[in-house]
């Protein structure tokens, strides 16, 4: 999710509106109770590109660390707000469907329709606020999509394609799914493995053994010159005991000194959840019996329109 999608995501659900002008610009209309945030103003232009931002002077410019987003993620995560939204699908019908589903599964089996329904499948949309801590921070906004019948992340959808109404548009029963709890823990693990991964990217092992070796380097010195001084002639028991001691805090102290400094040349992510999304989408249930030489299984397979795609629920315990 790219900034301009975050912050007109964020001002819809808030309840105001958002007007594109051009590429990476739009006339923002805010609620009035949020006013105080903007020094008093309920109608901005934001632009979400420098250039952009050049070339209408009137246009606030929004990135990482600007007042206005600022502001935003600040509302966002004072006051969070969880929205439904009901999906519109303008066909819901899928031609040649045992056909289609063979092919997804396994040509050589046999299959027969046994039936097929209307119902309404749950997506949860989470929408996290990524700060990376190091010796230099950066940020990002990352969405993230779990599908709550399959208990899977869905890569596949693009908030910026799903057209909604805030009220509800199909009678149609509900599929069985998990809860948003549940969604949650899957968002969360997801995105904080793929913070790892991003944080790996910024990471500069080479410089990081540079530091590691100059640590290294200048405590051995020190403790080269303790021993020297801790063999001299004629020295007490409690002079070497002494020398000793200062050796073992030395010893400590690299040790310490060296984890502080792997610490701060990788970039740790502190991650906030800014949005919970409920989606609700129109989806075409198919069951069918599925033989496969001795075997046979009934299968629940359904037909998601926005992307033309067919998913399999599992069985438990298959």
């Amino acid at each position: 999710m790219n900034l301009q999608e975050f912050v007109s995501n964020t001002v819809e659900t808030l309840g105001g509106i958002v007007l594109p002008l051009e590429y990476a610009l739009c006339q923002v209309l805010l609620p009035d109770k949020y006013a105080d945030r903007f020094q008093g103003r309920t109608e901005l232009t934001l632009a979400f590109d420098f250039e952009v931002a050049e070339e209408n002077p009137d246009a606030e410019f929004v990135t990482f660390g600007s007042n206005i987003l600022s502001e935003v993620i600040d509302i966002v995560k004072t006051s969070p707000e969880s929205t439904i939204r009901y999906v519109s699908a303008e066909r819901l019908e899928l031609s040649s469907p045992e056909e289609k589903i063979k092919r997804m599964i396994d040509d050589k089996c046999s299959l027969e329709l046994t039936s097929k329904a209307p119902v309404m499948g749950l997506w949860g949309l989470f929408v996290f606020h990524l700060h990376f801590m190091s010796d230099e921070s950066f940020e990002n906004i990352q969405e993230v999509w779990v599908n709550l019948l399959t208990g899977e992340v869905d890569d596949a959808i693009v908030t910026t394609n799903v057209f909604y109404e805030t009220n509800r548009l199909y009678p149609y029963p509900y599929a069985a799914t998990a809860g948003l709890d549940k969604a949650f823990e899957i968002a969360w693990r997801y995105v904080n493995n793929d913070a790892e991964k991003q944080a790996a990217k910024y990471t500069s092992p080479s410089k990081i053994k540079e530091e590691l070796n100059r640590i290294e380097n200048y405590y051995q010195e020190l403790l080269l010159e303790n021993q020297r001084r801790a063999t001299r002639k004629g020295l007490s028991q409690e002079r070497v005991e002494e020398l000793e001691s200062k050796s073992a805090a030395l010893e400590l102290e690299k040790t310490r000194q060296m984890q502080e400094m792997k610490d701060n040349l990788t970039p740790k992510a502190r991650i906030t959840l800014l949005q919970g999304i409920t989606y609700h989408i129109p989806l075409m249930e198919l069951k069918c019996l599925v033989s496969k030489r001795l075997e046979k299984a009934e299968r629940v397979f359904y037909y998601e329109p926005l992307y033309k795609r067919l998913f399999e629920v599992p069985a438990a315990g298959r």
